[in-house]
């Protein structure tokens, strides 16, 4: 247990750090964002209180936040894709599943990739449906959540790959 709590704290630091010193300063073609910390959310073990993951999401969201001045928008985000999380879980692999966990030490399968993907989705088009916070502006929004999304799931793809590579 000692072990997992130095991993997770570890990850939401490294995370936390990366985010606000490296991706914040990227903002490709004006729609392309990327934000790899939900990654702590993906990750975050199941087999832990939902009360932990809840309060330390919004914790992430909420330092994001104040790196970008953005109001509370990666906040709202990471608490709602924390919140859903088990749900999006259940949905591609069932409520059965083991550990209900992804472990990266097995082969990758495709449903560990539907779900990170579907959580990036979640968390971008909230993102940036409630910092435009426009109908007339859906197409845009619409546009910076693909455009993001593609580009976060590359990182975290990656980001997945190494991880799984070292251990």
């Amino acid at each position: 247990m000692g072990k997992t709590i130095l991993l997770n704290s570890v990850r939401f630091l490294g995370l936390l750090v990366f985010q606000v010193l490296v991706f914040n300063k990227i903002n490709l073609f004006g729609y392309i964002s990327p934000y790899p910390y939900i990654l702590f959310v993906i990750l975050f073990p199941a087999s832990w209180n939902m009360k932990i993951l809840l309060v330390t999401s919004f914790l992430m969201g909420f330092c994001i936040d104040l790196s970008l001045d953005s109001g509370g928008v990666h906040a709202l985000s990471s608490l709602l894709i924390a919140y859903n999380r088990n749900n999006i879980f259940n949905l591609f692999f069932g409520s059965t599943y083991e550990n209900q966990t992804l472990d990266l030490k097995k082969p990758s399968s495709a449903n560990m990739f539907k779900y990170v993907l579907i959580v990036i989705l979640l968390h971008h088009f909230i993102v940036f449906a409630v910092s435009i916070f426009s109908f007339t502006h859906i197409l845009d929004v619409l546009t910076r959540t693909f455009m993001s999304t593609v580009f976060t799931f590359a990182l975290v793809s990656l980001m997945l790959v190494y991880y799984k590579n070292k251990r």
